[in-house]
């Protein structure tokens, strides 16, 4: 499935007030990104979704356009700009090939929330090009992405990934050994597969392809392609425990939001935090 049809298929439930848990994870997500937009931008929010954040920055003082390519997601974006009293026109529908329509240096920040893991590599270059056209000298790219390091601390089906495709490697090229290992891996694990169709909580990642990197070397890969460098990181959504328990548990899983707080500053932030921001600035003679 393209991820422009499930989140066609989602919108309408993709953030609902109704479940504390998921608006509050959200929140935690927005908040953590506008934690690094400096005061007073014009700002493009490039995969704006159904607005939230588009409102939470506007009403702090910004100057924000929005453009989505899921037409749901756009309407619902648009409604919640009406209202906060807010020009629902400053949101639209729009992809990459929208960013071409837009000056050279016409925001001081180019911002895209939860939308790189679902680009391939050569989207995701197309996307950092046009950013930096978009932006002066001075301005900034400010990104989220989905941290691979995680699968680490996951205990689940992705932990035996992580170890076939970043561990196993190094040790071995015979591949009788490498699937031996990689069968003691798995045994190690009480759940390595799918989560059941009945499960309570599936993530984007049981059904879309999303694309996971690694906090620790991405910078030296914006560095290297896009002549990039970080001004700053943040960490979002900690898991403390296996994510399939810690979601699934009424009695538990706000020890999450708990955790992420005691969390945000430790060195470890780099293994237990699934997602990252990072705040960017271009390379300039």
């Amino acid at each position: 499935m393209r991820s422009t049809e499930y989140y066609s298929e989602i919108a309408n439930k993709y953030i609902t007030p109704e479940d504390p848990f998921w608006y509050r994870y959200h929140q935690n997500r927005f908040n953590t990104f506008n934690s690094l937009v400096p005061g007073g931008k014009r700002i493009l929010d490039f995969g704006c979704g159904t607005g939230e954040n588009i409102v939470n920055l506007t009403l702090a003082g910004h100057q924000v356009l929005g453009i989505d390519p899921v037409p749901e997601m756009v309407e619902l974006a648009q409604a919640r700009m009406r209202e906060h009293g807010l020009d629902s026109r400053l949101v639209s529908v729009g992809d990459l090939a929208s960013l071409t329509t837009y000056a050279d240096g016409e925001f001081d920040i180019v911002s895209a929330l939860n939308v790189l893991p679902f680009l391939s590599e050569e989207e995701e270059d197309e996307l950092y090009t046009q950013a930096k056209r978009l932006t002066p000298d001075d301005g900034w790219i400010i990104v989220s992405h989905t941290n691979e390091l995680v699968d680490l601390v996951t205990f689940n089906r992705y932990t035996v990934e992580f170890w076939r495709d970043r561990i196993i490697p190094y040790l071995t090229s015979d591949g009788e050994d490498r699937r031996e290992l990689l069968d003691i891996c798995r045994s190690h694990l009480s759940y390595p597969d799918v989560p059941s169709c009945d499960a309570t909580v599936k993530s984007e990642r049981d059904t879309l392809k999303k694309r996971r990197v690694n906090p620790i070397e991405y910078p030296r890969v914006l560095l290297k392609k896009h002549d990039l460098v970080v001004d700053e990181i943040a960490f979002t959504h900690f898991y403390p425990m296996p994510p399939q328990f810690m979601e699934d548990s009424e009695k538990y899983r706000d020890l999450i939001f708990v955790f992420e707080d005691r969390m945000k500053t430790d060195p470890l932030r780099y293994v237990f935090a699934s997602i990252f921001v990072m705040r960017l600035k271009k390379v300039t003679a």
